[in-house]
């Protein structure tokens, strides 16, 4: 084939495409006024339709570490003991164990029927309730993330839930705040506690044992200064018989306590008769040591009791607040999509009943 007939060839298949665009567009100019009540009532459709769906609010919050001043509380007392110190509290721990729960199912659960007052039945094949059907549209939208994920070290955590009304997912939001670290605090405090329970169970076994050791010495003494008095009693020393002894260490005698006199070793004898059977924490420095160690766990178990409700494991960077404008369904940009479809729609069916018309002529 020559290149003149090639051209002329590609000329009249241009001037055919273009007949058949401008006959297509003159058909779709041709069925405007149903295109357009097409567009229209897809738009009115579409709009009410919009209306009635409900939206939902983004509700976020941002929590990190909790400062030294909010844990201070539950500090165990400084005793000076290492043998029965409590484990210092770590505020970075503490909040990776909240952290920890903070987004797992039996928490979110144990939430939302605390909160609902009514158990959740979550099973296959469990009758789906209206309690169950708000917890999964709550659990579905319930997210923890990092405030910054591409600073990993960032501790902050972003909280962030969808929810129909602003005001009501507001609260939503504070009272699991709220709920999250009066279950963290349980379970830190039930720590402590069992700290403070081993140790003074290990401190009285302690106790005991030098208690204990300290009346073996004293009924040794005892026995050593009634042979001492008997002694004395068998030679006739009433007194000291050396004055210039009266004053001196008992040692300086050389183990000859006798020679005190019956007299004092007698009021010796009293003496610690009346300390038998009794706490022998006065005379003994290792057992007022553990006396004081004892009475400052006791006071911070008893101190854990009565702040159950006043610490705060976390920080709450800033207070839950909902996005200004709804974050779903996305009303405006679905609008424009049916009012395009519709539009498609409407040319497609001018354009078939063309071609159906045009093939019954035929």
């Amino acid at each position: 084939m020559s290149i003149e007939s090639r051209q002329q060839d590609n000329f009249a298949q241009t001037n055919n495409d273009e007949i058949d665009l401008l006959e297509i567009f003159l058909k779709i100019w041709k069925g405007k006024f149903l295109i357009i009540g097409i567009v229209v009532v897809s738009a009115v459709i579409a709009f009410v339709s919009l209306k009635l769906m409900t939206s939902y609010f983004k509700i976020d919050t941002t929590i990190d570490v909790a400062t030294a001043d909010q844990i201070r509380v539950l500090a165990p007392s400084v005793t000076g003991s290492t043998e029965y110190q409590v484990p210092i509290l770590d505020a970075k721990k503490i909040y990776d164990r909240v952290l920890l729960q903070a987004n797992s199912l039996p928490l979110l659960k144990a939430f939302w029927e605390k909160r609902t007052g009514k158990p959740l039945l979550l099973n296959p094949g469990d009758p789906v309730s209206e309690e169950n059907q708000g917890f999964r549209k709550f659990y579905e939208s319930f997210v923890i993330e990092a405030s910054n994920p591409k600073t990993p070290e960032v501790t902050a955590r972003k909280i962030s839930l969808e929810y129909r009304d602003p005001v009501s997912g507001i609260k939503l939001i504070n009272d699991y705040l709220d709920f999250l670290n009066q279950q963290a605090l349980l379970g830190e405090i039930q720590r402590l506690e069992s700290s403070y329970n081993a140790n003074l169970s290990a401190l009285a076994v302690s106790y005991s044992a030098r208690n204990l050791i300290e009346q073996r010495k004293l009924d040794d003494e005892l026995v050593k200064i009634r042979e001492n008095l008997k002694i004395a009693e068998s030679l006739g020393i009433k007194e000291t018989p050396f004055r210039e002894l009266e004053n001196i260490q008992l040692k300086v005698l050389d183990s000859r306590d006798y020679l005190i006199g019956t007299k004092p070793l007698s009021q010796q004898i009293d003496i610690l008769v009346a300390r038998q059977g009794k706490s022998l924490a006065p005379f003994s420095a290792d057992l007022r040591n553990m006396e004081t160690w004892r009475d400052q766990m006791t006071v911070d178990l008893e101190r854990l009791k009565v702040m159950k409700d006043k610490v705060r494991l976390f920080s709450v960077i800033n207070k839950p607040d909902a996005s200004p404008d709804p974050v779903k369904p996305k009303k405006a940009l679905i609008f424009i999509v049916i009012v395009f479809l519709s539009g498609i729609l409407g040319i497609a069916i001018v354009l078939i009943r063309d071609a159906v018309q045009s093939h019954r002529k035929a």
